[in-house]
C-alpha cells in the first residue's frame, strides 16, 4: 500500500511540474501590439490578443503598470470593468454571468502618457507578468519622427534579460519599427524595446501637479519658519557668571528651565536635594540602595512632598531600591510628579509659544510636508499612498514624537524613531519609483528638516525663563573651568557648597566634572550618605539605579514581556504587465 501511494504521489508531482501552464485556463495563440507614438510622448496602443480556453472561464484580465505615467481612453472590444491599485490599472474583460471556452479574440485600446523628459522611448511591448505560453507575437511601432536606427535595442526573455539574443526579428523602415517572434514565449517572458533619441525629439513634459506640490512644500516651510521667527525666536543668550544654584526652584524646575521639559531623570537630582536639606539619608552600594526618612516634609512645595510620600508609603521610614523597582505604583507617581512640574512651563516659556494653536500649526506643517514628500516619491499617485497608508503613518508618528520629546531623552528617542519610523520608511523607499533621487522629493526633505528645527525651537523663554537659563549657563561654565584654589575658597565659606551644587550639576550633565574637581577637597562623605566612598563611580551607580526604578519596567508591570501578533533589459521599461483568466 505504501509503495502504491508513493507511486501516485510521484506521478502527480511529476505531472504538475511538467505542466506549469495548467495554472491558467488558456494560452495565447497570437499577441499583436500596434503602437503610435506621439510627439508629446503619449502612445496610442492597440493590443489584439487571440486566446484559446481549454477550460471554461468568464474571460481574461489585463494588468497594466504605469510608473511615472498615466493611462487614459481605455476601450475594449467587449464588456469590461477597470480598477486601479497603486500604479496599476486592472482591466477585467468578460461577462460574470457567462462562461466561454475555445478560441476568443480581444482588442484592448488605451492611451499611455509618459510623464518624463528622458531622451528615450523605453517600453515593454509584452510584459513579463503573463503566466501563460504565447505561441506567436508581432508588433509595429510608429515613431513621430526619424531617428538613428542603430540606437534601437530589443530584449526578449524573462525579467532582467539584457541585450538581444535572437528568438525574434525586427526591422526599422523610416520611423517605423516592426518585428515578430521566431519562437514561443514561455510564461513570464516578454519583449522590451528601447530607442535612444536626440534631445528635443519629444516635447518637454510639464507636470503641473509637480508645481503645485513644490508650491505647497515651500508654503508650509515658510509658515513654519515665520511662526518660529515671530513667536519662538529666543533673545540672545548671555551667560551670567554664577557660583551658586538658582534660588526658589527645585531640581525638576531647573531641568525644565534648562532642557525645556522635566523628566524622571530629574528625580535623581531632587532626591539628592532633599537629602541635602535633611529629609532623607541614602545608603548606596554598586547595585542597590536603601533610603531612610529622617523627618517629615515641612516645606511648601507640593511636588517635593508628593515625591517623599511616594518613596515612603504606608508610614514606613525605610525603603530599598528593590521595593521601589517592583512597586506597581511608584513609577506612576513619579510620572505624575513630572507632569505636574511641566504644567508650570508657562512660567518658563511664553504661553503662546507652547499653546495648542501654534503647536498644532507646526505639526500640521510637518505632517503636510511629509505627506507631500511621500506623494512625490510615489509619482503623485494617491492610490499608492492609500494602499501603503499603514507604512506612511509610522514615519509621521515617529517625527511628531521625536520633535515633541527630544529634549527630555534625545538618544533614546532618536533610536526609537529610527526603528519605529525608519524601517517603514525604508520599505516605502523600496516601493517608490524615484526614492530620494527626485529633486522635488529633496525639496520636501529639506523643508521637513527646516520645519522640524523650527518646531523644536518654537518654545520661547519668558523673561524669567531667559534669566534663569542665562544663570544656569553661567554656572555650567564655571563648573567646567573652575580652578582648584577658587573651589577651596568657596568650600571654606560654605562646607556644604559642593553638595548643594551637585543636583544642578547633574541636571546640567557636568556632575562627573564637578565630582572630579572636589575629590581631593572633600575627603569624607556627607552626613546624609553612607556606603561606598562618594566619587564619580559610586554616584554614577546610584544615579543609574535610582533612574531605573522610576520608569516603567518588566519588574513593576509597566512593560510587558509578551507580544502579539537594447539597451535596457526585458521588463525594465514602461507599460507591460501581464494578465490571466477569471
Amino acid at each position: 500500500m505504501k509503495k502504491i501511494l508513493t507511486f501516485i504521489f510521484a506521478f502527480f508531482a511529476g505531472f504538475i511540474l511538467a505542466n506549469p501552464v495548467l495554472a491558467e485556463n488558456f494560452y495565447i495563440d497570437n499577441y499583436e501590439v500596434i503602437m503610435d507614438v506621439n510627439k508629446n510622448k503619449s502612445v496610442q496602443i492597440t493590443e489584439n490578443i487571440e486566446v484559446d480556453f481549454f477550460n471554461a472561464s468568464h474571460g481574461i484580465y489585463r494588468n497594466i503598470p504605469y510608473k511615472n505615467a498615466s493611462i487614459s481612453n481605455i476601450s475594449v472590444s467587449e464588456q469590461h470593468t477597470n480598477s486601479y491599485s497603486g500604479n496599476n490599472v486592472n482591466i477585467k474583460i468578460g461577462d460574470p454571468d457567462k462562461y466561454i471556452s475555445g478560441k476568443h479574440h480581444y482588442t484592448i485600446k488605451y492611451l499611455y502618457n509618459y510623464h518624463d523628459n528622458k531622451n528615450e522611448f523605453y517600453h515593454n511591448i509584452i510584459g513579463t507578468e503573463w503566466d501563460v505560453y504565447i505561441h506567436r507575437a508581432n508588433f509595429k511601432i510608429t515613431m513621430p519622427d526619424d531617428f538613428d536606427s542603430s540606437k534601437v535595442g530589443l530584449s526578449i526573455g524573462s525579467y532582467g534579460t539584457r541585450g538581444f539574443n535572437g528568438g525574434a526579428w525586427f526591422k526599422v523602415d523610416g520611423n517605423v519599427i516592426s518585428g515578430a517572434t521566431e519562437r514561443e514565449l514561455l510564461p513570464h517572458e516578454g519583449i522590451t524595446l528601447r530607442v535612444e533619441v536626440p534631445d528635443g525629439y519629444f516635447l518637454k513634459y510639464t507636470n503641473f501637479t509637480e508645481y503645485w506640490v513644490i508650491a505647497g512644500m515651500l508654503l508650509l516651510t515658510l509658515i513654519a519658519f515665520l511662526t518660529w521667527f515671530t513667536y519662538g525666536k529666543d533673545d540672545p543668550v548671555t551667560p551670567v557668571v554664577n557660583f551658586y544654584p538658582p534660588k526658589g526652584v527645585n531640581a525638576l524646575e531647573v531641568e525644565m528651565a534648562y532642557k525645556g521639559k522635566a523628566s524622571t531623570k530629574g528625580l535623581v537630582a531632587l532626591l539628592i536635594e532633599l537629602a541635602q536639606k535633611g529629609y532623607i539619608k541614602i545608603d548606596s552600594s554598586k547595585h542597590s540602595f536603601n533610603l531612610e526618612k529622617v523627618r517629615n516634609y515641612d516645606g511648601s512645595d507640593k511636588n517635593e512632598k508628593a515625591f517623599i510620600n511616594a518613596l515612603f508609603k504606608y508610614g514606613s521610614d525605610f525603603v530599598s531600591s528593590s521595593e521601589l523597582e517592583t512597586s506597581h505604583t511608584f513609577y506612576k507617581e513619579c510620572e505624575k510628579i513630572v507632569q505636574n512640574v511641566n504644567t508650570k512651563r508657562n512660567m518658563i516659556f511664553n504661553p503662546e509659544s507652547i499653546g495648542f494653536p501654534l503647536t498644532a500649526l507646526m505639526f500640521i506643517c510637518l505632517i503636510g510636508l511629509l505627506f507631500l514628500t511621500v506623494f512625490t516619491m510615489f509619482g503623485y499617485n494617491l492610490f499608492n499612498i492609500g494602499e501603503n497608508f499603514p507604512l506612511v503613518i509610522f514615519p509621521i508618528i515617529a517625527v511628531c514624537v521625536l520633535i515633541s520629546g527630544w529634549k527630555s531623552n534625545p538618544i533614546f528617542l532618536t533610536i526609537w524613531a529610527l526603528g519605529f519610523g525608519g524601517m517603514p520608511l525604508v520599505m516605502l523607499l523600496n516601493m517608490s519609483p524615484s526614492g530620494f533621487t527626485d529633486p522635488v522629493t529633496l525639496i520636501g526633505i529639506i523643508g521637513l528638516v527646516i520645519a522640524g528645527i523650527c518646531t523644536y525651537q518654537l518654545p520661547k523663554r519668558s523673561q524669567i525663563g531667559q534669566r534663569l537659563y542665562n544663570n544656569l549657563l553661567g554656572l555650567k561654565h564655571f563648573i567646567e573651568v573652575a580652578e582648584k584654589h577658587r573651589l577651596q575658597q568657596l568650600v571654606n565659606q560654605d562646607p556644604e557648597y559642593f553638595y548643594s551644587v551637585l543636583p544642578v550639576a547633574y541636571i546640567l550633565e557636568v556632575s562627573d566634572k564637578w565630582i572630579s574637581q572636589f575629590e581631593s577637597i572633600m575627603q569624607i562623605n556627607p552626613e546624609w550618605y553612607s556606603g561606598e566612598r562618594f566619587n564619580i563611580h559610586s554616584f554614577r551607580d546610584f544615579s543609574n539605579n535610582m533612574q531605573s526604578v522610576s520608569i516603567p519596567s518588566v519588574a513593576n508591570g509597566g512593560v510587558s514581556t509578551s507580544s502579539s501578533g537594447g539597451g535596457g533589459f526585458s521588463g525594465g521599461g514602461h507599460g507591460g504587465g501581464g494578465g490571466g483568466s477569471w
